[in-house]
């Protein structure tokens, strides 16, 4: 899974927890679990994939606090939708 890329879980209905053990490959791009049933925080661990261009967590029950000082970590970042979930974060200046 080193040269994974792009991972998709589009219009599933996983739910449950999600291990972020994907954010420790390098060459990932693209992660999109947009329109699943994931009940969970953002863990610390998704904001070590620095390689990640686009992020997309539409419409789960994603909660809670989310740093948005981590968010500029991810330098790399061109697209990042959240929406439909339950997230509370102040964005950062730096981001627009």
């Amino acid at each position: 899974m080193n040269n994974l890329t792009a991972l998709n879980t589009n219009n599933n209905s996983f739910a449950g927890p999600m291990h972020f053990l994907f954010a420790t490959i390098p060459s990932l791009v693209v992660l999109d679990i947009c329109h699943n049933e994931f009940s969970i925080t953002v863990p610390h661990e998704l904001f070590r994939a620095t390689s990640l261009e686009c992020l997309s967590f539409r419409n789960n029950n994603l909660h809670g606090l989310l740093d948005g000082s981590n968010i500029v970590e991810l330098g790399n970042l061109g697209f990042l939708d959240l929406g439909s979930n339950w997230l509370r974060c102040e964005v950062p200046y730096s981001i627009g």
